[in-house]
């Protein structure tokens, strides 16, 4: 229906074939395609983005539009970089507590037994660390000989005496009857 118009009223075209441009805030279209007596017309939306592209260039050639714009981006670039150092620095200091706790759980006993949190520097989580396994290390030396066969006797004295105090009792002597026989033996030949 649009393609089938009659041109033979209309204007003669200019020697650039561009539309004549009025005003500054419009922008030049070029003229239609004239070919078999046939226009072939742009979409509305099509003209009114040209003008509003238009109207955009006219305001950023005004003086202090473009200042205006410079400084908005340098501000808003400003404020990126700040966010992102601010963000690295949590992701660090995430990074540092979440190692603080893993030692913390790695060496959980020691510091318990100091009566310490988790919240502790990691040198004193380390020299805590050495202290539990020292003193570990002369508990069990003194309790090998000593505390170890009392509780190995006391358990199986258990199963058969339901009273754990009876139990303990009657293994710290069996116990004492072990260690001490022989040495009363080598006072009795002596």
């Amino acid at each position: 229906m649009l393609n089938n118009i009659d041109i033979s009223n209309l204007e003669p075209l200019t020697p650039d074939h561009e539309l004549i441009v009025e005003s500054d805030s419009m922008v030049a279209m070029p003229m239609p395609d004239l070919t078999n007596n046939s226009i072939a017309f742009a979409s509305p939306t099509d003209l009114l983005s040209g003008i509003i592209s238009g109207k955009v260039i006219d305001k950023m050639t005004e003086t202090g539009t473009s200042e205006k714009i410079d400084a908005h981006v340098d501000k808003m670039i400003d404020h990126s970089i700040k966010l992102e150092e601010i963000k690295l620095d949590n992701s660090i200091e995430d990074a540092k507590s979440q190692k603080e706790t893993i030692m913390f759980e790695r060496n959980s006993n020691a510091p318990k037994l100091f009566g310490m949190s988790d919240k502790s520097p990691e040198w004193q989580q380390k020299a805590m660390r050495f202290w539990h396994d020292l003193l570990w290390s002369v508990w069990f030396i003194i309790c090998l000989p000593t505390v170890a066969p009392i509780m190995f006797i006391s358990l199986r004295l258990k199963t058969i005496i339901k009273n754990v105090w009876i139990a303990a009792i009657l293994a710290i002597f069996i116990y004492s009857i072990i260690v001490l026989l022989p040495i009363f033996m080598t006072f009795l030949r002596g």
